[in-house]
């Protein structure tokens, strides 16, 4: 196991057990904030007329935005771990299917390669060297045609000068 990745799964085991507990918090004490919030109403209610009531009913209603508020900075907070932590995954795979499917491919090539030798067929680099080895033949051909044309025009030139100094001797 890589080290990002065992530090990955650490990181992975720790938000969700920090989840977790905060998910059991809130299901424990769900039913007790709904009757709290309830008994907070009914007071409000109750004591209209004492000013002492509607303060405390302001001070929850206040302190229970702060909860709230808090609440959701935490959870933003774990949303942007648990997507660091997806994102990190994720590339660990990629990294993984792009190392296989290279030796995946490397594989089939090396394989291919020795279907078509032990057929006898050619392969690329055997077409690459016929293909220079053809080149070169036909500069050789086209140097040796130069010379051929040149001793042509030697040999029609000496047969001429040779019949022309007969016809002078004559």
């Amino acid at each position: 196991m890589t080290k990002d990745k065992a530090t990955a799964d650490q990181q992975n085991e720790n938000l969700s057990a920090e989840s977790a507990d905060l998910v059991k918090q809130i299901k424990a004490s769900a039913k007790e904030i709904w009757l709290a919030g309830l008994g907070a109403f009914s007071q409000k209610d109750k004591a209209q007329e004492d000013d002492g009531g509607r303060s405390l009913y302001q001070q929850l209603v206040k302190e229970g935005k702060d909860i709230e508020r808090v609440s959701r900075e935490q959870l933003d907070r774990n949303i942007q771990s648990v997507k660091s932590i997806a994102f990190d995954g994720v590339d660990q795979v990629k990294e993984r299917a792009f190392g296989s499917f290279t030796r995946l491919e490397h594989a089939f090539d090396e394989r291919v390669h020795k279907a078509l030798s032990r057929l006898g067929l050619a392969t690329q680099e055997d077409y690459a060297t016929l293909e220079r080895r053809l080149d070169q033949a036909e500069h050789q051909i086209a140097d040796l045609e130069g010379v051929i044309s040149e001793l042509k025009a030697e040999q029609a030139k000496s047969t001429k000068s040779k019949s022309t100094s007969a016809k002078k001797d004559s």
